[in-house]
């Protein structure tokens, strides 16, 4: 399974689909699509997991993503296993392994995490007959912005009011530039490990412009507007629970 780089709030990630040169449509499908549809009918869903930075700042639960998540897949026809089962069975499996760091080193061990990751997917598949393990993460990324509008992962925030983009284009002064932001990322791999689909959609501005300046938002903006959760989930799972038909050839 790949991981999303998860920096420092300082540092930005691009989003996936900025990161396409020459402005080829990101293809968020890592093999056929329809080899997923035929090969996948139940999903475990992992626990939402945050950046390190705002763990201590507010959980994702309030945001209800784990809900907005199992929608989306069960509205598609895929069954899926709820966040609180698979994270009960890696929490168990963990702790059987004295956990995953070296006590030594304080560096994750590569060989207990890829026992572990095994241990959790033959479970999944024997107790919940799982044949996918999705996992959802809440990551920074790269937003450009200009005019007092937002842009990033498919989705756009203003950050001034009406009256100040008025202004602004009445008697100049705009600025533009990138900043940092928050998108909904998600992973779905089989149970041998090969990842089969990444994707992701825009959340909420993490950084506004200020003028010359950026402002953080308030811990309880924080995965607080539910039309804006619900719309980052919808574009992360868009392209897989929206079965594109395969053209036949000629």
């Amino acid at each position: 399974m790949k991981h999303a780089t998860l920096l420092p709030i300082a540092v930005l990630t691009a989003g996936l689909a900025a990161g396409c040169a020459g402005h080829t449509p990101y293809d968020p499908f890592i093999v056929p699509q329809d080899r997923i549809y035929g090969s996948v009918k139940t999903i475990a869903l992992a626990p939402v997991i945050e950046p390190a930075e705002l763990k201590d700042v507010v959980e994702p639960s309030r945001g209800k993503f784990d809900s907005l998540l199992t929608a989306q897949l069960t509205s598609a026809g895929f069954v899926v296993v709820p966040s609180k089962e698979s994270g009960a069975i890696w929490k168990r499996v963990t702790d059987s392994l004295g956990g995953l760091f070296d006590v030594a080193t304080g560096e994750r061990d590569s060989v207990k995490l890829s026992t572990a990751r095994k241990l959790t997917m033959d479970e999944l598949r024997t107790r919940f007959h799982a044949d996918g393990w999705l996992h959802p993460r809440i990551i920074f990324a790269m937003a450009k912005f200009n005019g007092g509008t937002a842009r990033w992962d498919g989705v756009s925030e203003s950050y001034q009011s009406f009256g100040k983009k008025f202004l602004t284009a009445l008697f100049g002064g705009a600025t533009y530039g990138r900043t940092s932001a928050l998108s909904v990322w998600v992973d779905l791999e089989d149970l041998q490990g090969k990842d089969l689909y990444i994707n992701e959609g825009g959340l909420q501005l993490y950084l506004k412009p200020a003028g010359h300046d950026w402002q953080a938002i308030a811990p309880a903006e924080l995965y607080a507007d539910p039309a804006r959760n619900a719309a980052a989930v919808s574009i992360a799972l868009g392209p897989l629970v929206t079965r594109t038909p395969v053209a036949k050839a000629q």
